[in-house]
């Protein structure tokens, strides 16, 4: 049986049980996290941590933020 949530309620849910950090860029979900006192990021900061940690090229990160803009 298919889920009746949304992937963002979905995902509030399993931070809030897990005591994670919620990764999303939704405005409304980030809201309601912070009200509930999930920590909260957006998709930008994974990036960030990927390319000052030489995990990842920066060319790389371009890339893919260059395949979201179009």
């Amino acid at each position: 049986m298919a889920s009746s949530t949304s992937p963002e309620a979905d995902s509030l849910l399993a931070a809030l049980r897990s005591g994670g950090t919620l990764l999303t860029d939704d405005l409304v979900t980030r809201e309601t996290a912070q009200q509930r006192n999930v920590p909260v990021t957006g998709s930008i900061d994974p990036l960030i941590l990927c390319v000052e940690s030489e995990a990842t090229a920066r060319q790389t990160v371009d890339l893919w933020l260059d395949a979201r803009r179009m």
